[in-house]
């Protein structure tokens, strides 16, 4: 096993309907502390909240971002080219040159690459975190 991301990800729901509770915990037990977030893009990432809460809070901190786009990540078949359907906070970052995305790959050492590159590349100008934290799944 390579030891070159240490996951702090929501590991299972948290017990509580109260949204600024979420919230706040997303911020304060998953995201502060970290330097980057990667968001694995697959077939139903871009359709939940709690990714959205979690790049919010990223970029709130001012922290890298880079996605990884897996092969089970759905493509948009309505215009081309035919891009992957990646969470719209995430997107958006894509194209404002803030978050760094690449395709998926078992190379731990372009793993590493990527990571060090979505870290030298972020500049807080580029931030793009306008939208409303989504209020429920897709």
């Amino acid at each position: 096993m390579y030891n070159i991301l240490t996951d702090n990800s929501l590991q299972r729901a948290l017990n509580s309907d109260n949204a600024a509770y979420i919230d706040r915990a997303v911020r304060e037990n998953y995201i502060h502390g970290s330097s980057i977030t990667v968001v694995l893009c697959g077939a139903e990432t871009y359709k939940r909240k709690f990714v959205d809460w979690e790049i919010y809070a990223t970029l709130l901190y001012d922290h890298a971002l880079l996605g990884i786009v897996l092969p089970t990540c759905e493509r948009d078949w309505t215009t081309a080219p035919y891009l992957p359907k990646l969470p719209a906070r995430l997107r958006d970052n894509v194209n404002s040159g803030y978050a760094h995305l690449i395709s998926y790959t078992t190379n731990p050492q372009q793993i590493t690459v990527e990571i060090e590159k979505a870290i030298t590349m972020k500049r807080s100008s580029l931030i793009n975190n306008k939208r409303s934290q989504m209020s429920r799944n897709l």
